[in-house]
């Protein structure tokens, strides 16, 4: 079973929880480790065409699931943004 405040497995939905944006791979790495131990199941994409790596949580089915992930984050003291299937 996942962690509590874990993400669902990518092939669940095309909702997801950003937690940050960032040009330099390390950053990106040091939240992504403070999410995980903190039990969210998040990792990162990129760099995309900006040079920018994106800390995010995928997967989620629908917006419901993405707010209620947030708000978790949001309580663990993570920030975080719901971004729409594309």
């Amino acid at each position: 079973a996942a962690p509590p405040g874990a993400a669902t497995p990518p092939s669940q939905g095309g909702w997801s929880v950003q937690l940050g944006l960032f040009a330099k791979r390390e950053n990106a790495e040091r939240l992504m480790h403070a999410a995980l131990a903190k039990g969210f199941t998040v990792g990162i994409a990129g760099p995309d065409a900006k040079g920018l790596y994106r800390v995010h949580a995928t997967g989620l089915a629908d917006r419901a699931a993405a707010q209620a992930l947030s708000e978790r984050l949001h309580a663990r003291g993570l920030a975080a943004s719901i971004a729409a299937p594309p």
